[in-house]
């Protein structure tokens, strides 16, 4: 870029040598050349599914500048996935980490991860693997008949209509195996 010096009557401004006034200004953009997102592993294992609690992970985002300085940007940038079900970002906010809260829906082959600054961007793909609940569980009480008796418990809707999950219990022990 050139800037030429304007008098007020609209014409060149002239140094003492009679040639015009002309300065040089470089101008760059604020924004980053590069972004990366950067977490450490590729591959998680949503155990808040399990325990109730919500689990953490840190992520961090980097810029690389028009000069070539790397700065860390994580407090600045926004990030978000591409499934909130599976993992999400409180508020948007890179600092915050990517949180399993306990309640996702699934895992996913690969869930973007998507971190920006300004209009720079930068994305990461992750496995997230999702433990699956047992369909049934068996209980082992002793029979008054001697001897360990196995049976079958799965859970159905009809526990949450009148009959509890002990007198379930006894009525299948009562039963004649």
């Amino acid at each position: 870029w050139s800037l030429i010096s304007l008098s007020r009557r609209n014409t060149a401004d002239q140094s003492a040598s009679g040639s015009p006034i002309v300065t040089r200004l470089n101008i760059e953009s604020f924004e980053f050349k590069h972004l990366a997102l950067v977490i450490k592993s590729t591959s998680l294992v949503n155990t808040a599914v399990l325990s109730g609690y919500p689990i953490r992970r840190p992520v961090w985002v980097y810029a690389l500048t028009h000069g070539n300085e790397l700065r860390d940007v994580t407090s600045t940038s926004t990030c978000h996935t591409s499934d909130d079900s599976v993992a999400h970002f409180p508020k948007d906010s890179c600092s915050a980490g990517l949180v399993f809260s306990g309640g996702e829906l699934g895992g996913a082959d690969s869930l973007s991860l998507v971190a920006k600054v300004d209009r720079t961007s930068a994305d990461e793909s992750i496995t997230v693997w999702y433990p699956q609940q047992p369909q049934g569980v068996t209980l082992v009480a002793e029979s008054p008949r001697g001897g360990p008796t196995a049976v079958p418990f799965a859970p159905t809707e009809t526990l949450t209509s009148g009959y509890s999950t002990s007198s379930i219990l006894l009525r299948a022990l009562a039963e004649p195996h």
